[in-house]
């Protein structure tokens, strides 16, 4: 009853087959046979698309268009924040950005239905977003 109360909370109740809840966490981590975008779905998800969304780390909105030149752009927090950098898709499937003065950061994705997941390094779900 947890598991789906969490993810109901975080709009995600048809998802049970791909998300399981991390107990006591709060937070929502990826089945470990759930099958990730390869890179070059990612390419199609990222390459001069614009990412609606929200962050579960950050609890916030996120707007950001990713150019095929390698940059990106967009803003955070109902435009509070500005962000920028520059990403790319590696050959096993995850896609690498760094923001100026920051660590690089790769993050896997999967998709279900119209909606794309990001997965962290330790098989969290972060954020969920549209690409247009």
């Amino acid at each position: 009853m947890k598991k789906i109360n969490l993810l109901k909370s975080l709009g995600l109740l048809g998802l049970a087959s791909v998300f399981v809840a991390c107990a006591g966490s709060g937070g929502v981590e990826i089945d470990k046979n759930t099958k990730y975008l390869n890179k070059s779905e990612l390419m199609m998800v990222f390459s001069d698309k614009t990412l609606d969304g929200y962050s579960f780390k950050y609890k916030s909105d996120f707007d950001l268009h990713y150019m095929s030149d390698g940059t990106y752009k967009g803003t955070a927090a109902n435009g509070k924040y500005s962000l920028e950098g520059v990403w790319h898709i590696t050959d096993d499937g995850k896609k690498c950005e760094t923001r100026k003065n920051r660590v690089e950061k790769c993050s896997k994705y999967v998709k279900q239905e119209n909606m794309y997941y990001t997965v962290d390094k330790n098989n969290n779900v972060t954020s969920r977003f549209t690409s247009k």
